[in-house]
């Protein structure tokens, strides 16, 4: 398409803040270039407001109808991200250019589908990377490109912002559905797309993120090391938790020190070139600082897809270009998740990251498992992330609930949980704070006796304490959620992979942990789900770790550690059956599975949960606690009488599966699902 003649018609597609306060005053300063001939907004009163103010002829609720009747040239999108891909492609399939705030799309499958519908020559689909179009921007990235200060060697890229909690009561802001990610999808993007467009290919990105503050899904903080083709290294550093805000930029050349300093945008003022001491002497200017001065600004950005819309081509920050910075937010989420470097070659569309950021979706997944015939009861995953919660939900039934911010006195070592815990039909499979353990709740990771500090909960058992030998002390650690790396929406399997720190009484952090949640295996008909809890704990403390149980302080039979779970009252007295041995005879044993079975108080039936022991990295074998008498409990523990010694940045793995079996069994129909379910 090319428009030479007549000023670009433009409509605006979202009448909120954004186009309020930046766009419009972008298209009135084109002068006799550029015209507001609509405005969209799916709430009336407020487009006809909006139009009113900025004499705008025309207003609507429906895009098909405005882009019928106005025709624009142009149509600027400033929706919230989760209904931007509906409006672009219905803008280019009209045949219209579109110019759409960042980030570009949720996902790179989505950025490829919006691409798709460009044609050859137009329409193009752009998107609002204002930083990059600043003159001093540009001046450098021609001397990168022809080598007038040499090779670039070390670069800083730094968004430090500042939102609190009320920025974040806005439904739609800080999910991965919605929002696309958190700060390095939404804030840091802009710097980060401005640093990418001048150093040119990234090779590899190392990763860490974090949610230290925010009640959001997202993360709020982000770190990132990362390699390019010309051999420089830059790190990054994403944040809406620093009250003093900046976005500073860093560029280390052999001749000179190039530097950004400044908010939300910048002119030359804020760039400072400072000359290596061999250029003592050099002024800004000799080092290629440029006379011109164009801010950054969309208003810079319009005037040159204006001229690129006029003559047809196809504009910056568009295509492969607008591309480039959302497949490396993907590689740092993913780098960040799974804890290796990640190059732009592993962002193909079997990886779960090209669909979503967090990497949760199954929907490949799920078409496969269809196809082969597989039966599975699809599953669901609700996250409450304000009240630290979420829900698992199969065949209509809340089967568990995972709650990662536990409101728990320190007494009770406060530690993520799942309860309740329930059947495919829905019956109670655990007790949350019986009267005489309060500290269990549902199915947990716990730990009594890590190098003196109990994260179990409750008094700490010590040989020659006065009556029990348990005794209350000031050391009850807390287990501390930090982010989620995946949480998958749904699928006929789903994950969670979740970081904590296990923090001492005395404030300290002396373990890094990373643990997987999968559901799975849900059959209706049978009656059976299935969970599997993997775990991997860092030692980041000073010292080595050691780590037991009251048994292995000298109380008989009472090797509790790990993953733990206290089943209902009604299973008190139940029946034990295990591999090789049976009720009383599974205490300390090293069998690969047990189970218990039982009935329900209140409604008819009975359930099983059959557990297997799994693996430990540890050299101690992996034994049971398990019993059903004064209460029910079932804990694969990896140091039942066998202490684990962790050295500083040594680490712990450990693998369980639960099965949940919504009837009563013995041994005869017990062992063909063991058989079937065996890890």
């Amino acid at each position: 398409m090319t428009k030479r003649d007549g000023p670009v018609r433009i409509a605006i597609v979202g009448a909120g803040h954004v186009a309020e306060t930046s766009h419009l005053p972008a298209i009135r300063s084109q002068g006799p270039n550029a015209r507001v001939v609509a405005v969209v907004d799916v709430e009336p009163e407020r487009a006809r407001d909006f139009a009113d103010r900025w004499q705008i002829p025309e207003c609507y609720r429906g895009l098909d109808k405005m882009l019928r009747e106005a025709a624009p040239d142009l149509v600027i999108v400033c929706t919230p991200p989760a209904a931007r891909r509906e409006a672009v492609v219905t803008c280019l399939d009209a045949g219209v250019w579109v110019w759409c705030e960042e980030p570009p799309a949720l996902s790179l499958a989505e950025y490829d589908e919006i691409a798709a519908h460009e044609g050859e020559g137009g329409p193009y689909a752009s998107y609002v990377f204002q930083q990059r179009f600043g003159s001093s921007a540009r001046a450098l990235r021609d001397h990168i490109r022809n080598g007038r200060l040499g090779n670039p060697l070390i670069g800083i890229c730094h968004t430090l912002w500042y939102r609190d909690d009320a920025y974040y009561e806005v439904p739609w802001r800080g999910t991965w559905n919605t929002d696309g990610g958190g700060p390095t999808m939404r804030h840091g993007i802009h710097q980060m797309d401005l640093i990418l467009s001048l150093m040119g290919e990234w090779t590899e990105v190392r990763a860490e993120t974090g949610t230290l503050a925010r009640h959001v899904e997202t993360e709020d903080a982000s770190m990132a090391i990362v390699r390019f083709a010309s051999g420089a290294m830059v790190c990054m550093v994403n944040s809406v938790l620093s009250p003093r805000e900046t976005s500073y930029l860093r560029f280390d050349f052999p001749e000179a020190t190039v530097e950004l300093s400044h908010l939300y945008g910048y002119d030359n003022d804020d760039w400072r070139w400072t000359p290596a001491p061999h250029r003592a002497d050099d002024s800004a200017a000799d080092l290629g600082a440029p006379e011109e001065n164009d801010p950054s600004s969309r208003a810079v950005q319009l005037r040159h897809l204006i001229d690129d819309l006029r003559r047809g081509r196809r504009p910056e920050a568009s295509g492969g270009d607008g591309r480039r910075v959302l497949a490396f937010i993907a590689a740092l989420y993913q780098s960040a998740d799974t804890g290796r470097p990640v190059s732009p070659g592993l962002l193909t569309a079997d990886n779960p990251y090209y669909h979503s950021m967090n990497g949760g979706s199954l929907q490949n997944t799920s078409i496969l498992r269809s196809a082969a015939g597989m039966a599975d009861t699809a599953f669901q995953i609700r996250d409450d992330h304000r009240g630290g919660r979420l829900s698992v939900v199969a065949a209509d039934t809340e089967i568990a609930t995972y709650v990662y911010r536990p409101e728990a006195p320190r007494e009770e070592s406060p530690k993520p949980y799942l309860y309740p815990l329930r059947t495919l039909s829905g019956a109670p499979l655990a007790v949350f704070r019986p009267w005489d353990h309060r500290w269990h709740r549902g199915l947990q990771m716990t730990w009594a006796h890590v190098s003196g500090q109990n994260f179990l909960g409750g008094p700490t058992f010590e040989q020659g304490a006065q009556r029990t030998g348990y005794a209350w002390r000031e050391n009850n650690g807390t287990q501390l959620h930090r982010s989620f790396g995946r949480v998958d929406a749904g699928g006929t399997e789903v994950s969670v992979i979740e970081r904590l720190d296990w923090v001492a009484a005395t404030g300290e952090n002396w373990l890094a942990e990373t643990r997987t949640l999968r559901f799975h295996s849900a059959d209706v008909d049978r009656g059976i789900w299935a969970l599997d809890f993997s775990t991997e704990l860092t030692n980041t403390h000073t010292e080595t770790l050691e780590f037991g149980s009251p048994t292995t302080h000298g109380r008989p039979n009472a090797g509790y550690a790990g993953l733990f779970w206290r089943g209902p009252r009604a299973f008190t007295s139940a029946r034990i059956i295990a591999d090789g041995a049976d009720g009383a005879g599974v205490m300390g044993a090293t069998g690969a599975w047990a189970a218990i079975t039982g009935a329900h108080d209140g409604i008819d039936g009975g359930a099983t949960i059959l557990a297997y022991a799994g693996s430990s990295s540890a050299q101690a074998p992996i034994k049971w606690f398990s019993r059903s008498d004064p209460f029910a409990c079932l804990n694969p523990s990896p140091a039942f009488d066998a202490e684990i010694k962790l050295e500083p940045g040594q680490i712990l793995s450990l693998r369980h599966r639960f099965v949940f079996i919504d009837h009563s069994t013995d041994r005869s129909t017990l062992e063909p699902i063991v058989r079937e379910f065996a890890p």
